[in-house]
């Protein structure tokens, strides 16, 4: 396929996933606590959540910052569409680098056993709606830029867990 042709309908989510050695709980609120998804999203430590006050339950919004697929600075904001802890989240994922383009991302946590550990099993799917067929090439970018952000999410995980 070239990058210029259209992806089909039925390939219009990317999916990736990571196990972290952490539990499902804790993973759920690295996706849902605005200081939490500033730093795997953005790599911001110092993220004043009193900017804004994300309602973790279906229809609260988020905002947070979040470093896009070119390596720039940009920000992502969304509503929960479902919350169900600890084991799924769904949300609305508006990105600056996509023009604010409506797309739903939908984490599925599943615990597993890492290295030995209870941890947990994120997978990632993130779907664009069939109204605005995306190329092949922004989809590539998007399974890569998740590849980088979960393991973002793993690496705080074991940083916050071992300090």
């Amino acid at each position: 396929m070239t990058t210029s042709e259209r992806v089909p309908a039925a390939d219009r989510t990317v999916h990736a996933s990571i196990d972290i050695a952490a539990c499902p709980e804790d993973v759920f609120q690295a996706l849902t606590d605005p200081r939490e998804l500033a730093a795997w999203l953005g790599g911001v430590d110092d993220f004043a959540a009193n900017e804004w006050a994300p309602d973790a339950a279906a229809g609260g919004s988020w905002s947070a910052p979040a470093i896009a697929p070119d390596g720039a600075m940009g920000l992502v904001r969304g509503e929960f569409l479902v919350v169900d802890a600890p084991r799924r989240v769904v949300s609305t994922w508006h990105a600056t680098w996509d023009h604010y383009a409506r797309t739903i991302v939908r984490f599925e946590l599943e615990p597993v056993e890492v290295e030995g550990t209870a941890g947990t099993r994120v997978s990632v799917f993130h779907s664009a709606p069939a109204a605005s067929p995306p190329r092949a090439s922004q989809f590539g970018a998007k399974r890569d830029s998740w590849t980088l952000m979960l393991a973002r999410l793993a690496q705080l995980m074991t940083e916050r867990l071992t300090v």
